[in-house]
C-alpha cells in the first residue's frame, strides 16, 4: 500500500475502537504523529479521502476525521451522513444509529453544571466496601430521578452489584403508609436488602417518625457486618437539605445539590430544547422546522417545574403544529401560535416583531463559549502572522489585537458563558491569587482577561479539551507570536515572566505560552503609564531560612509584600547567591533602585556584583527591627538616598526584657509532595469543621521540617496541637497523624483531642461526618490533583497490585494508601513537567536495584503510556525510599 492507503487503513483501525468521550486521537496532529508524517501531508491526504467519500469529517476545533468503513463496521448499520458541524451533532446522529452513550455520558451538562454532582455520585456508589448512602436534593423538575437511573446504570457497568440486581423505587406520599409498608414491612426492602439500588423519592413528605425510623435503618445497614451490594438514594424536592432531620442527614454522608433548570447554562438549555424536539421529530416521523422566535421563547421561559414543564410544553407545541399540516410530506412547522397558551401569555410583551426565520433542528448551531474563545485565539494568531510577513506594522498589530480582545471581553459581559462547577471554583481561586500578584506589582487587568487566563490554565490539565488540542494544532504559530512580543514589548514580556514565576510559587501553576501572549498584550493595553517602582528591598542572610523568616514576619506586620528573601545556607558558594540575585532582578525591569539587607561577611560586598544598571544600597547587620524601619519608609514613598542614612541613625542597639506569653494554638500540615499539597489538605480539613475555631492552620515546608525536626522555630512560635505529616517524618514530643490514618479513620482520637477545647461532642460528630466524606480517596484525589481522579486511581491500583506481585510481598494496607497518593501526585508532577531532579548521583542505585527499577516501569506501563510520560530514575529512587521507609516503620510498630 502507498502512504495514503496506509493512512486510510490506520484510520479504520482506530475508528473500530473509538470512544466518544476521547476524540483526541482523531485530529490531524495526533494522526500525523502516530504515522510519522508531516502535518501538511497528513492534512492533504485526509481532505482527499474526505472528498472521495471514504472518511467522516467533524468540523469542530480541532477538526476530527473517522473512517466511514470503520464506523459502519463498529455500528453494524449504514452511515448516511459524512459531514458534521460539531461533536454534539455527531453524537445526536450516532444515538439514532445505535445507542453508544452509556450512563452519565447521556446526561446534558455531564461536563458542565453537573460535573461535580456526578463526581460525588460516583464517589458514593464506589466507596469501599459497599458504597455510601446518598441524598440528592434540588427543586422539582431538575432531573434527579433521571440521574439516579444513570447512577444505577453506571454501577452496573462498573460491576458493583453483580448479577441479579435491580433498581427499586419507592414513592413517599403525604400519609407515608404505602412507603412504610414497602420499606419496613415484614418483607420490606430495608429488611431483606436485595442486591441493587433503592431509590426513595418525594422524601420531603416524610414525617418525623418516618425519618427517625429510616435513619436508624440506614445506620444499621452501614454498620452491619454482613455487607451487601445494596445502596440507598434519597431524593428531596427542595432547594436545601435542611428540611430533613439531623439524624437522617447524618445517615446520608454524601449530599448532592442538583441545579435547577433555571440555573443551567445557556448551552445546556439549548441542548435540552433540541433533545426534546428531536425526540418528537423521531416519533412523528417527519422533519421539524422551528421559528427563531419559538426557540428564543423556550430558551428564556421561566418554567416552574423545570425540565418536566419544558418536555411537556414541547410535546404540546409539536402536537398543535402537527395538526396544522396540510400535506403528508410537508414538514412540521413550529410557529408562535403553536405554543401553549400559558407560554404565549408569559412572553406577550417580548414577542419578536421582525420577519420570522425557520430552521431545521440540525441547522441550529450549538452555543458553546469554547468556540468563541478559540475564534478569538485564531484571530490573534492570524494578526501576528500578518505582522511576521510584514503585511502590517507592529502598531497595526496592537490596534487589531486590542479590538479583537476587547470585542471578546464585551461578549463575556453581555452574554451567558460556558458554566462548569469545577472551572468556576478554580477561576475564583485563580483570580484571587492573580489579583494579589497584580496589586503587588501595581498592575491592572480587565476581568475578562482573568477569565481567559484561567480557561487556558485549566485546559492544560485536560488533554482532551478543545483548547488543549487547539494549542497542539497551532503550536508553531504561538511560538512565533511570542517571539514578536519579546522583541517589541520587552518590558511587558519581562513582567509576564515575573508574574508567571510568582504564580508558580503560590499555586504551582506555570503560564503556558498562549497565556503569556494574552497577558503581555493586556499589560500593554491596560498599563500605558508603567511607572518605575520606588526602592525595592531584598534580605540576604546566612542560614537555611533566616532571611525568609524575617521577610515573612515584616511583610505580615506591614500587610504588604515589601521584602523578598534569599536564604544562603552556610555551605552555599557566594557565586550562586550572586547568580540568583541577578536572575531575580532581570525579572523586574521596572526597578530603578534596590536595597540589599545582609547580615555579615562576604555578603556585605554583594552590591558590587549586581549586573543591572540600577542604584543599589547595602545595609549590614540585618535584624527584624531594621527591616521594619526600612519597610515603613519605603511605604511612605521615600527615596533610597533618604532611607539609607535615616535607618542607620535609628538602628542603635536597645534591649527589653519580654515576659513569656501564651502561644497561639496551631495545627501543622506538611507533605513531601510540596507546599501546595499541604495547602489543599489544610483547606479540605478546615472545610470539614462545623464552624470556625480558635486554631491557626499552617502549611509548612517538608524539607525544612525534615532537616530541623523538633528544633524548628515553628515550635517556639506556636502551641502545636497536631501535625499531619507523611509517616517517614518522625517528630518527637508532638501528636502526629498520618494522612493515611485520616483516610482509614484511624488515630481519630488524636484529631479529636486537638479540637476538643474548641468543639463540643455534637460538633465533633458533625466533623467526623464531613471528614469521612471529604477524605474519601476519590474526593481527596479530586482536591489534590486536577487529573481525572477515578481514571488515575484505577491505573495506580492495578500498577500497585502488579508491583506487589513482582516484589513477592504483600504491603500493609496503610502503606498502600500512601503509595496510591504518592504515585497519583507523582503522575501529576510528570504530566506538568515537575519531576524530582535534585537527588544527586543515582548510578549506585541503578546498579544495585535494577530489578526494582524494571518492576516499577513494567507494573505501571499502562498508566505511563496513557499519560504519555516516562518515569525518570529520580522518581523511581524516591518511590523505593518511600516503600522501604514505610516497611521499616511498619516493622517497628509491630
Amino acid at each position: 500500500m502507498n502512504t495514503k492507503e496506509q493512512l486510510e487503513q490506520y484510520l479504520k483501525e482506530i475508528t473500530l475502537h473509538f470512544d466518544i468521550n476521547d476524540m483526541s486521537g482523531f485530529c490531524t496532529t495526533s494522526i500525523s504523529q502516530e504515522r510519522n508524517l508531516s502535518r501538511t501531508l497528513t492534512s492533504q491526504y485526509l481532505n482527499e479521502l474526505y472528498k472521495e467519500g471514504k472518511i467522516i469529517k467533524i468540523s469542530s476545533r480541532p477538526v476530527y476525521y473517522l473512517s466511514l468503513a470503520g464506523l459502519k463496521q463498529r455500528l453494524n448499520s449504514p452511515i448516511t451522513q459524512t459531514d458534521f458541524l460539531n461533536i454534539a451533532e455527531f453524537i445526536d446522529f450516532l444515538t439514532k444509529q445505535k445507542e453508544i452513550l452509556h450512563d452519565f455520558t447521556k446526561a446534558i451538562g455531564n461536563d458542565g453544571s453537573l460535573e461535580y454532582c456526578i463526581q460525588q455520585m460516583k464517589a458514593a456508589i464506589s466507596y469501599p466496601p459497599c458504597g455510601l448512602h446518598l441524598l440528592l436534593y434540588g427543586t422539582k423538575g431538575s432531573g434527579k430521578r433521571y440521574l439516579v437511573r444513570l447512577l444505577y446504570e453506571y454501577a452496573c457497568n462498573q460491576k458493583l452489584f453483580g448479577n441479579g440486581s435491580h433498581l427499586m423505587e419507592v414513592e413517599v406520599r403525604k400519609n407515608n403508609e404505602s412507603a412504610a409498608r414497602q420499606l419496613f414491612g415484614e418483607d420490606g426492602l430495608l429488611q431483606r436488602t436485595p442486591k441493587g439500588m433503592l431509590l426513595i423519592y418525594n422524601a420531603e413528605h416524610m414525617s418525623s417518625e418516618f425519618q427517625d425510623k429510616l435513619a436508624e435503618a440506614l445506620i444499621q445497614l452501614s454498620r452491619s457486618k454482613a455487607r451487601r451490594a445494596f445502596r440507598v438514594v434519597l431524593i428531596v424536592n427542595h432547594a436545601t437539605a435542611d428540611i430533613l432531620q439531623d439524624n437522617l442527614q447524618y445517615a446520608l454522608p454524601i449530599k448532592c445539590r442538583i441545579p435547577s433548570y433555571s440555573e443551567r447554562s445557556l448551552h445546556e438549555k439549548e441542548d435540552f430544547i433540541l433533545r426534546f424536539f428531536k425526540k418528537e421529530q423521531d416519533e412523528l416521523k417527519c422533519p421539524i422546522q422551528i421559528s427563531s422566535s419559538v426557540f428564543r421563547i423556550f430558551l428564556n421561559s421561566k418554567l416552574i417545574n423545570g425540565i418536566m414543564d419544558l418536555k411537556s410544553m414541547i410535546k404540546n407545541t409539536c402536537a398543535n403544529a402537527y395538526a396544522q399540516r396540510t400535506e403528508e410530506s410537508a414538514p412540521c412547522m413550529i410557529r408562535l401560535l403553536d405554543l401553549p397558551l400559558e407560554l404565549l401569555q408569559e412572553e406577550a410583551g417580548n414577542l419578536w416583531e421582525g420577519k420570522e426565520h425557520y430552521y431545521t433542528l440540525s441547522d441550529i448551531r450549538q452555543y458553546d463559549d469554547r468556540e468563541h474563545i478559540l475564534s478569538i485565539f485564531d484571530e490573534l494568531l492570524d494578526i501576528f502572522a500578518l505582522c511576521a510577513q510584514n503585511e502590517i506594522s507592529f502598531h497595526q498589530l496592537l490596534t487589531q489585537t486590542r479590538a479583537a480582545i476587547w470585542k471578546y471581553y464585551d461578549y463575556l459581559v453581555f452574554n451567558d458563558h460556558y458554566e462548569n462547577m469545577r472551572f468556576e471554583k478554580f477561576s475564583h481561586f485563580f483570580n484571587d491569587v492573580l489579583h494579589t500578584i497584580l496589586q503587588e506589582n501595581q498592575l491592572d487587568l480587565p476581568q475578562g482577561c482573568m477569565f481567559v487566563l484561567a480557561q487556558i490554565l485549566l485546559s492544560e490539565t485536560n488533554k482532551r479539551s478543545a483548547i488543549y488540542l487547539w494549542i497542539k494544532e497551532r503550536w508553531s504559530d504561538i511560538q512565533n507570536a511570542l517571539t514578536i512580543l519579546k522583541q517589541e514589548l520587552p518590558n511587558e514580556y519581562a513582567l509576564t515572566q515575573s508574574i508567571s514565576q510568582m504564580l508558580y510559587e503560590k499555586i504551582e501553576y506555570r503560564f503556558h505560552q498562549l497565556n503569556q501572549i494574552i497577558l503581555t498584550l493586556n499589560i500593554h493595553f491596560c498599563n500605558k503609564e508603567l511607572e518605575v517602582q520606588q526602592p525595592h528591598a531584598i534580605i540576604i542572610s546566612h542560614g537555611s531560612c533566616t532571611a525568609s523568616s524575617i521577610a515573612n514576619a515584616v511583610n505580615t506586620l506591614l500587610k504588604k509584600n515589601v521584602f523578598e528573601a534569599l536564604d544562603m545556607p552556610l555551605n552555599m558558594p557566594f557565586s550562586e547567591i550572586e547568580q540568583e540575585l541577578n536572575h531575580h532582578i532581570e525579572l523586574h525591569p521596572r526597578w530603578n533602585s534596590l536595597i540589599l539587607m545582609v547580615d555579615m561577611g562576604s555578603l556585605e560586598e554583594i552590591g558590587k556584583h549586581v549586573h543591572a544598571n540600577i542604584k543599589v544600597g547595602v545595609l549590614n547587620n540585618v535584624s527584624t527591627g531594621l527591616v521594619m524601619d526600612v519597610g515603613e519608609q519605603i511605604l511612605r514613598g521615600r527615596s533610597i538616598e533618604e532611607i539609607l542614612p535615616d535607618v542607620c541613625e535609628n538602628s542603635a542597639c536597645r534591649y527589653q526584657l519580654i515576659q513569656p506569653q501564651k502561644k497561639e494554638k496551631a495545627i501543622l500540615f506538611t507533605n513531601d509532595a510540596g507546599i501546595e499539597v499541604s495547602r489543599r489538605l489544610s483547606t479540605l480539613f478546615q472545610n470539614s469543621l462545623p464552624r470556625n475555631v480558635n486554631i491557626r492552620f499552617i502549611e509548612y515546608d517538608f524539607e525544612k521540617l525534615l532537616a530541623t525536626r523538633e528544633n524548628d522555630p515553628i515550635f517556639q512560635q506556636y502551641d502545636i496541637l497536631l501535625i499531619i505529616r507523611p509517616y517517614h517524618l518522625k517528630i518527637n514530643y508532638y501528636p502526629c497523624v498520618e494522612l493515611e490514618d485520616i483516610i482509614n479513620f484511624k488515630e481519630i482520637a488524636k484529631v479529636d483531642e486537638a479540637l476538643r477545647t474548641d468543639l463540643d461532642e455534637t460538633e465533633i460528630r458533625s466533623f467526623h461526618e464531613a471528614l469521612l466524606k471529604n477524605f474519601s480517596m476519590i474526593n481527596l484525589m479530586e482536591n489534590l490533583t486536577i487529573l481525572n481522579p477515578k481514571k488515575l486511581l484505577d491505573f495506580v491500583s492495578a500498577g500497585t497490585g502488579e508491583l506487589q506481585r513482582r516484589m513477592g510481598k504483600q504491603l500493609q494496607s496503610k502503606l498502600i494508601v500512601g503509595i496510591y497518593i504518592h504515585i497519583s501526585l507523582l503522575v501529576e508532577r510528570l504530566v506538568t513537567n515537575h519531576s524530582i531532579d535534585h537527588v544527586g548521583d543515582l548510578s549506585d542505585f541503578q546498579q544495585t536495584h535494577a530489578d526494582f527499577i524494571r518492576n516499577v516501569r513494567e507494573s505501571f506501563d499502562g498508566m505511563l503510556k496513557d499519560y504519555s510520560i516516562t518515569l525518570p530514575i529520580s522518581e523511581i529512587y524516591y518511590l523505593y525510599n518511600y516503600i522501604a521507609s514505610g516497611s521499616e516503620n511498619r516493622t517497628e510498630e509491630s
